[in-house]
């Protein structure tokens, strides 16, 4: 049985000639997405009488910040397979 549920986050893999750690350029984009995206759908909500956007726009915004913190998870467990045991001794 396959583990594809249907998202992208699914289907995303790091790739195999990726160095070993965090790769902290993707990271940060992925977070500065996220953030950007959250902060246009905060505008929905500060009282200022722009038009409401339908429901449904709202929950994609909020599946695709979902989305984003998927790919950080991702990110960051290849930076912790990758980092462990990294720079200890063989006879600790």
């Amino acid at each position: 049985m396959s583990e594809y549920n249907g998202t992208p986050e699914t289907l995303f893999t790091i790739p195999g000639n990726v160095e070993p750690g965090y790769p902290l350029d993707a990271i940060e984009c992925a977070l500065s997405r996220a953030d950007a995206t959250l902060l246009l759908l905060s505008g929905q909500f500060d009282g200022a009488g722009a038009e409401r956007l339908a429901d449904d726009a709202i929950g994609n915004v909020l599946w695709a910040v979902r989305g984003e913190i998927g790919l950080l998870k991702k990110m960051v467990a290849h930076g912790y397979k990758t980092e462990r045991g990294k720079g200890k001794r063989a006879d600790a």
